[in-house]
């Protein structure tokens, strides 16, 4: 079976090299890896945070929320000039958007795969949660429940990432108009 992915307005062949799966793969263990260190700081209790690191978590916080700001930007119906399509395309990422990675060069293209896929990135993270306040409380011989600090994580991890999902779940409600005078989504 032979794929392509969306390069823009174009439609490039994928290369048939194992390249595009080892990006996807590296990426999804580095947001793994974020996951953790999301659930470990927001699992802390409060009293053991300091106020540096509440700066740092507010700081991170909104410099993540901007970038997804300006991840809508790509959604409009627009060509930009080199270096702003450059940044929008790695900032797809973060939108959920995982042509971003080529993954069509992986399981194929198609708007309900695409969209099934980008609705899972979220739910996907909260056995990570789960997984790692367990791990947690195991090591560290915590006597509490672990059910507050995973809904304190889950909620942290949805705050953060609150406009990529509602990007995502919004998708396809996107009506674009065609020459002709009819329109899609």
């Amino acid at each position: 079976v032979h794929y392509a992915f969306h390069s823009g307005a174009l439609c490039v062949s994928c290369d048939g090299g194992g390249t595009d799966t080892l990006v996807f793969l590296g990426m999804g263990a580095l947001a793994i890896v974020a996951i953790v260190c999301i659930t470990l700081i927001a699992s802390r209790g409060s009293m053991a945070q300091t106020d540096t690191s509440v700066m740092v978590g507010v700081s991170a916080g909104l410099l993540i929320t901007s970038l997804q700001t300006l991840g809508v930007y790509d959604q409009l119906s627009f060509s930009w000039f080199e270096p702003v399509d450059t940044f929008l395309i790695t900032v797809r990422l973060l939108s959920f958007n995982l042509s971003a990675l080529r993954a069509e060069c992986m399981w194929g293209s198609g708007a309900v795969l695409g969209y099934i896929a980008r609705q899972l990135v979220a739910p996907l993270s909260f056995p990570i949660i789960v997984l790692t306040i367990s791990v947690k409380h195991r090591f560290r011989g915590a006597r509490s429940k672990i059910g507050p600090s995973v809904v304190n994580a889950t909620g942290a991890i949805c705050n953060i990432f609150f406009i990529s999902i509602m990007v995502s779940c919004t998708g396809p409600l996107i009506c674009y108009s065609h020459p002709g005078g009819s329109s899609s989504m």
